[in-house]
């Protein structure tokens, strides 16, 4: 059976190494155990500022070491901010809040290391802590990790690509 999650759309699915299936749907998280069943962790219990509240899941990833980030987006009124997020790192404590700077993009490596592209600014994430790697001159960035440990960076609307590697820190 399916959980119990309400009024909401699937936003993202993904599969651990262990078997288990979680579930970003709306602005719940969910996971699924094989001969278990589901788990649910509810919004985080991190405030909002001004008149705003959890819209719903932006990205969902996990790491090979089975580790998760959830990308959540703020809502204020009527709508959401297209393109801003929260990144958090979840467990069976809770949401462990990354970033709240704003509009970005995140990653993770085969070694499960996490990798946040803000702003402009580029970082290594490691349990919720932030290491600035890297500045760009960028307004919003992508990143997305290739098998080789590389991250490849691009500026969202504009024709510019970087590419970080950081064995050797270039």
């Amino acid at each position: 059976g399916s959980p119990e999650v309400g009024a909401g759309c699937v936003e993202d699915i993904e599969v651990d190494q262990a078997g288990r299936v979680w579930l970003g749907v709306g602005g719940g998280l969910y996971r699924h155990t094989p001969g278990e069943g589901w788990t649910t962790f509810p919004h985080p219990d991190f405030p909002t500022s001004g008149n705003r509240r959890w819209g719903w899941l932006v990205d969902l990833e996990l790491s090979a070491e089975g580790s998760v980030w959830v990308a959540m987006s703020p809502c204020g009124g009527a709508s959401c901010d297209s393109g801003v997020f929260i990144t958090f790192f979840v467990d069976d404590d809770g949401w462990t809040e990354v970033n709240d700077k704003g509009p970005g993009d995140f990653a993770l490596n085969e070694n499960g290391e996490g990798w946040l592209c803000m702003a402009d600014e580029f970082y290594r994430v490691s349990l919720g802590q932030l290491e600035l790697v890297l500045r760009q001159d960028a307004l919003y960035c992508t990143v997305e990790m290739d098998s080789t440990g590389r991250a490849w960076l691009g500026v969202r609307g504009q024709p510019t690509l970087g590419v970080y590697d950081p064995s050797d820190g270039d």
